[in-house]
């Protein structure tokens, strides 16, 4: 509110008609884990995998550590981008 340079209760009402209306149909918190003192890294990784069933057995063995908070497969240069915390 303090940004758009209105009351906070306009938000609340403004956000409660978007929802109301089915204009925004959910919310997501999206928390900057730098300011919690976390170091977060992008990783641009190229698979040498010699199969798709090994290609997904590392995506599935990647997506399981607990420090991995996002994976995307790529074109281009490399086949994945990794989100490290």
């Amino acid at each position: 509110a303090r940004a758009l340079g209105v009351s906070a209760p306009r938000v609340q009402r403004t956000m409660r008609l978007l929802v109301d209306r089915g204009i925004l149909i959910g919310r997501t918190a999206v928390v900057d884990v730098t300011r919690l003192g976390f170091v977060e890294y992008g990783i641009n990784l190229q698979v040498a995998a010699r199969s798709r069933a090994e290609h997904e057995r590392f995506l599935r063995a990647l997506a399981k550590l607990r420090s991995v908070s996002w994976i995307a497969e790529v074109g281009g240069r490399h086949d994945l981008m990794v989100n490290v915390i």
